[in-house]
């Protein structure tokens, strides 16, 4: 019996046989950064200013490992070069003896991002500074511009790992683009999900031949003082609601930061702000609506459980990379459509019953594109796909959809 199956096509949810029976996540995690004008270096009152700040950190990474949180926090060079400075004697003794940058990532759980404009240090200089505290830097780049060169670089090549301006024998490998900005932060990269960009000028198609892995910061949440409190929330609360009412595929990949700003953190406001933040998310992660997790945690997940398939859906819940829906494992194909053999190398043949003929039958890559097309004139009949580069495609005919594997 024919299989009832919608075919919209949303942000690049491909079910493989990893995915058919995998349940939707929504991952959220606390974020933030610093910049290289933070002013905690050669600047009047900067060493109070950094102790200040230090002492902000500090409450807070206690906070989010006492309430089970997890936390990406980025830094530039001026922040990192201050710790090797200031860090000395009695300034460690709230941190078990450790710099700051060490404490955080040994004993609080906090995962290290190089955060860097590359004004005066490269990425790959900042990652050597971390290094140079004892920290091994994570794989996430906390933060680039997507579409424009920053100070003569370009994100694209930072593929095949970052060596430093500075200290040219040292290279650092990423994994993870974080927070794909704008120029003023007018046109962000303000997605859920995962996928690989191909290239500036087309940052919207996947590419799976890549190594960078774009994780999405969800909608703008910001913690900016306690009336923002309510409006985070609905914010989350939406996304909940979407995948619980089918709004959005409930066995997709959702990614929804909490953005933190690092200036703002010793002020009277912030603890009790980020305290009431973490404890309503709390609520909905004892309910198993959502769980928290780092960057490379979500890269680990999503590299694991679905093999690497892109999903991206905008705040509008509006799809930006997308493949039909309803795939089948091959597993639970019935006699109305069958592809043998399975993996292929060549000739396909596509077996179906009598009901599909004359349906337009489509194969489609993974990053959406239309890769062949005919009518089903036949119960049996042969795709040729040799032509095509090896990997997962989709082949689509009236309302069902089904894998295979090209090698």
């Amino acid at each position: 019996m024919k299989q009832t199956l919608h075919a919209l096509f949303v942000s690049a949810l491909l079910l493989t046989a990893n995915l058919i029976s995998a349940q939707g996540k929504i991952f959220i995690y606390l974020n933030s950064h610093n910049e290289d004008n933070i002013g905690y270096l050669n600047v009047i009152g900067g060493h109070n200013n950094y102790i200040s700040t230090r002492a902000a950190l500090v409450q807070l990474a206690t906070l989010t490992k006492a309430k089970g949180a997890k936390q990406n926090w980025g830094s530039d060079h001026i922040a990192l070069r201050a710790i090797a400075k200031y860090d000395t004697g009695i300034t460690n003794t709230t941190t078990n003896g450790k710099n700051l940058c060490r404490w955080m990532s040994e004993d609080m759980g906090v995962e290290c991002d190089p955060h860097c404009h590359e004004s005066t240090y490269n990425y790959g200089d900042d990652a050597y500074f971390m290094n140079q505290l004892g920290v091994i830097p994570s794989g996430n780049i906390s933060g680039f511009l997507f579409g424009q060169l920053q100070n003569g670089n370009n994100w694209e090549d930072y593929e095949d790992g970052i060596q430093g301006d500075s200290f040219p024998a040292y290279t650092w490998y990423p994994k993870v683009l974080w927070g794909g900005g704008s120029p003023n932060h007018l046109d962000d990269l303000n997605y859920y999900g995962c996928y690989k960009p191909k290239s500036m000028a087309e940052i919207n198609v996947h590419d799976a031949s890549k190594h960078l892995t774009l994780v999405g910061t969800g909608c703008t949440i910001k913690c900016d003082d306690t009336s923002t409190i309510a409006y985070n929330m609905s914010v989350i609360h939406r996304l909940v609601d979407a995948v619980d009412n089918a709004t959005l595929l409930a066995n997709g990949i959702y990614t929804q930061e909490i953005m933190m700003n690092e200036g703002k953190m010793k002020q009277g406001y912030f603890i009790p702000f980020i305290t009431q933040m973490i404890d309503s998310v709390n609520l909905l992660v004892a309910q198993g609506k959502l769980q928290w997790a780092h960057l490379s945690e979500i890269h680990d997940y999503w590299k694991s459980t679905y093999d690497s398939v892109p999903f991206i859906v905008d705040c509008d819940y509006n799809t930006v990379i997308g493949l039909p829906t309803g795939i089948q494992d091959n597993r639970l194909e019935t006699i109305d459509f069958r592809l043998n053999p399975n993996p292929t190398s060549g000739e396909l043949t596509v077996s179906v019953s009598e009901n599909f003929i004359g349906e337009e039958i489509s194969v489609f890559d993974l990053a959406g594109r239309k890769v062949l097309g005919a009518t089903v004139s036949t119960t049996n009949f042969k795709l040729e796909t040799s032509n095509l580069v090896n990997g997962i495609y989709f082949v689509k005919a009236g309302n069902v959809t089904s894998r295979f594997v090209k090698q």
